[in-house]
């Protein structure tokens, strides 16, 4: 068996993992980045929302940025 295995029908697409070929937190932190892309994109914020990430991100990165690169 392969490591992953993608499998695509008309309906599903069926991803399997080898578990001893990845580790538990890798998975898991893929499994709650693709949760969260369908949260936002069930909510469908518009546009500005975009615009006020940018701005949020910005001003974090400008506040910690020396901390951060040593």
């Amino acid at each position: 068996m392969e490591a992953l295995q993608i499998e695509n029908t008309d309906k599903y697409l069926r991803i399997t993992l080898d578990k001893e070929a990845f580790d538990g937190t890798q998975i898991m932190d893929l499994l709650e980045y693709l949760r969260t892309e369908d949260l936002v994109k069930r909510a469908q914020f518009d546009e500005s929302i975009l615009d006020l990430s940018k701005t949020i991100k910005k001003e974090w990165w400008s506040k910690h940025k020396s901390g951060l690169l040593k």
